[in-house]
């Protein structure tokens, strides 16, 4: 087989492997909690044509006196784009987690592709693109996450996207650069403010790098951070997001930029992998091998735009109020195309570069312990990636599965069941209408049929809902038993996921109504 030939087949068998992770078995779980909310929006997009958070029977709302919708009880509390994308699966394949969530895997597919293209054409090497593609198509948390019906998809590959338009308006500016920079731009905006901020200062700082040496690059980003304005501007009139904005900088900015650092290093990308071509290049200038050349003017403005992008991410990240992985998610391809291009250009030894890129697929070193500790069953290997490949190729037995099987048999459609958490996944999944404990504190009137006094779907069992004294003999308790699982087992954050059913099994207890 000639060299080109194998190149095509590597290519292939990465897209092929990237497919597998991404498409099967989508419908493996249940929704968890904000996979659910989603796809509740996006029902209610189906039936109303917007993200109303009430469908007349239950109620979408995470915060007292429904800050998240506006007096139009529409929500608001984050943009839209993920909704509609899921409505319009939605209103194809029926309310099913496997329509869901299918957009948002073709497009985490379609994102392993890009980065396969950007990669070739910002270097013009195979070894480059190949290897980004392979650390793509193989990284469990990137995987994990764009198989959710939620946004990560969407930055992931908006992320890409607009490393394409950046390179682009550097080798051919013009107003299709110029798209391509502020549509992915916009697709960020709406999908997470935080994770559109970094790659618009980014793109400001590119802009600037060599303002006077590339004008019509300067020009062409300019005029894509104006469209990128005029995109955005309706949302921040209607939705005034600067209401959210009360906890910026409350917590500790270094602790946090540390998390995000660890994080990285233990889940995506080892960094020490990061000094073993850095070591390499100084023992080959020593040797008195010339060292590489500089890459042409558009690779480094991609890079200059990329590492600003590294850089800015963390110190927003760190002005946050929260820590989730989540935020990391969109930074994933970027880790990987330029730890790719490092290795390759400062690696000549193609043995050596395939020895390290498999020890970061097949173990990720740092971060063994993370996939062994209970309660995952006996039998988890500390290949990550080969536990992935296992998860989601068998069935997974939950807690929601035996309460939704439960309430589906024993409730009659819209019985009310008050509960101590948000139950997305029960009002998806069920015909239940759902009361939140922590909008209503207090035993609702008339007394609902049903009380499920420790949450199912929830990412935290702390809170216990209590009976009043004066109607404990106005309800039976019944025993469910239910699969064991951590709190938030589906979360696609690495931390929490739990890859296979647990072996044992514990209680959930279900309180329903007696009727005198």
């Amino acid at each position: 087989m000639n060299p080109f030939n194998r190149i095509r087949v590597a290519y292939a068998l990465l897209f092929a492997l990237a497919a597998f992770g991404c498409l099967w078995n989508l419908d493996d779980r249940r929704l968890w909690g904000d996979e659910a909310e989603t796809a509740l929006l996006a029902a209610n997009i189906v039936e109303t044509g917007f993200p109303r958070v009430s469908d007349g029977r239950n109620t979408i709302s995470n915060l007292p006196e429904r800050r998240d919708a506006n007096a139009d009880g529409i929500w608001t509390w984050s943009p839209w784009l993920d909704e509609y994308l899921a409505a319009a699966s939605l209103s194809v394949f029926g309310s099913t987690a496997w329509a869901a969530r299918l957009p948002f895997a073709i497009l985490g597919l379609l994102a392993v592709l890009l980065l396969a293209r950007v990669a070739y054409q910002s270097y013009g090497s195979h070894s480059v693109a190949l290897i980004a593609t392979a650390l793509l198509a193989t990284c469990v948390p990137f995987l994990l996450h764009v198989r959710q019906a939620r946004y990560y998809a969407i930055v992931v590959f908006a992320q890409v996207w607009l490393l394409h338009g950046v390179r682009q308006s550097f080798r051919q500016p013009g107003w299709r650069a110029a798209l391509h920079v502020a549509l992915p731009l916009a697709a960020l905006f709406y999908s997470n403010y935080i994770l559109a901020l970094a790659p618009a200062l980014a793109v400001i700082v590119v802009a600037t790098w060599r303002m006077r040496s590339h004008p019509d690059s300067f020009r062409c980003l300019a005029g894509a951070g104006g469209l990128f304005a005029a995109l955005a501007i309706p949302w921040l009139l209607y939705a005034a997001p600067w209401n959210q904005l009360g906890g910026l900088g409350a917590g500790s900015i270094p602790e946090n930029i540390l998390y995000y650092v660890r994080e990285a290093n233990r889940h995506v990308l080892p960094l020490w992998i990061l000094a073993v071509p850095l070591g390499w290049l100084a023992v080959v200038r020593m040797r008195g091998v010339p060292a590489p050349g500089r890459p042409i003017p558009e690779t480094q403005a991609l890079e200059v735009f990329a590492v600003s992008l590294l850089g800015l991410s963390l110190l927003v990240y760190g002005l946050s109020p929260f820590r989730f992985f989540r935020y990391l998610v969109p930074l994933i391809p970027v880790l990987f195309l330029l730890s790719s291009a490092v290795l390759t250009r400062a690696i000549g030894s193609s043995a050596l570069r395939t020895t390290l890129v498999f020890g970061v697929i097949a173990a990720n070193v740092l971060g063994w312990e993370q996939w062994i500790q209970p309660p995952f069953p006996a039998g988890t290997t500390s290949v990550r990636y080969l536990d992935f490949g296992r998860s989601i190729t068998r069935p997974y037995d939950e807690p929601l599965d035996a309460a939704i099987e439960f309430f589906n048999d024993a409730a009659s459609p819209g019985d009310r069941v008050w509960v101590p958490d948000p139950e997305f996944p029960l009002i998806f999944h069920t015909q239940l209408s759902v009361i939140d404990a922590r909008l209503r504190p207090r035993l609702p009137s008339p007394p609902p049929e049903w009380i499920l006094p420790v949450t199912v779907s929830g990412v935290s069992k702390r809170k216990r809902l209590r009976l009043p004294p004066d109607w404990s003999d106005r309800y039976e308790t019944i025993e469910l038993e239910i699969p064991q699982a951590r709190p938030g087992h589906s979360r696609p954050d690495p931390n929490f996921f739990q890859p296979f059913s647990a072996p044992g099994v514990e209680t959930l207890t279900v309180l329903r109504r007696i009727d005198p």
